[in-house]
């Protein structure tokens, strides 16, 4: 079984045909991610239509953080024990439009927060950081017992070592198969195959060949190829190795 380990199904106009072309490809896992206070109710309803091959996160991604309080967090995580919902996510820091130092704040006591919850709750989490690697590594090293992956990981070597020395795990995307992303490209040779997945962050970053399109979690067999061709292997090991991680850090603690 293929596995795409983040995309955002509720962001197509017509879920009902991406999932079934996912499936058609052989994506027999798809997990959609919450960014949004209110998410919940939409991700649910995908869930329940693709029972088994369907899971959901709640998080609120540091962008829509806003004027958030804590009760809103609480309202949004009051599900966080339901079946379907495998994890906290996507949570983190993003800096990339340089926000101004309350927005800053802001985002680093929500990130908290829902690390907080994550813990509490022993769900695994997504982790999101933009501009803000170190940052999001030192709140993430306050959190020791919490795991999870950095998604849609666009860093360094250097960078996913520290990753790996939190006991993370590295999810790779698109990315990966760009022609210019070389240290994307020395991170897929570097990290160790039981701690990667793979990813679409569909309708995002579309892989080549089909780069510039609308994403979909059925193109995440292209991650996976080019993953395999960095390392020489074949794309079988990949694709049956990070449905083997995927499946001992999510679907063992959901």
């Amino acid at each position: 079984m293929i596995i795409d380990s983040h995309c955002h199904l509720d962001m197509f106009d017509d879920t009902d045909a991406v999932v079934a072309r996912a499936k058609s490809a052989g994506v027999g896992c798809m997990v959609t991610i919450g960014t949004e206070i209110d998410d919940y109710a939409r991700l649910r309803a995908i869930c329940d239509k693709n029972p088994k091959s369907c899971y959901m996160t709640i998080g609120v991604h540091p962008d829509n953080v806003g004027l958030l309080s804590r009760e809103d967090f609480d309202c949004a995580f009051g599900n966080i024990n339901e079946d379907h919902v495998i994890g906290v996510g996507e949570i983190g820091l993003d800096y990339k439009d340089d926000p101004s130092p309350e927005i800053v704040r802001r985002q680093r006591e929500a990130f908290e927060y829902q690390l907080h919850i994550a813990y509490t709750f022993h769900k695994p989490v997504y982790i999101h950081t933009r501009y803000a690697f170190d940052d999001t590594l030192s709140i993430v090293a306050k959190y020791p017992s919490v795991r999870g992956i950095f998604h849609c990981f666009c860093e360094g070597v250097d960078s996913a070592r520290k990753v790996l020395d939190l006991g993370y795990m590295i999810s790779l995307s698109g990315i990966v198969t760009f022609k210019n992303a070389a240290s994307v490209h020395d991170v897929a040779k570097y990290v160790p195959l039981d701690r990667l997945l793979v990813e679409t962050d569909a309708p995002f970053l579309a892989p080549a060949p089909h780069r510039g399109k609308q994403n979909e979690p059925a193109y995440v067999t292209f991650v996976a190829e080019r993953i395999a061709e960095l390392r020489s292997v074949p794309p079988e090991v990949v694709l049956a190795k990070t449905t083997e991680n995927f499946n001992s850090i999510f679907i063992a603690s959901s």
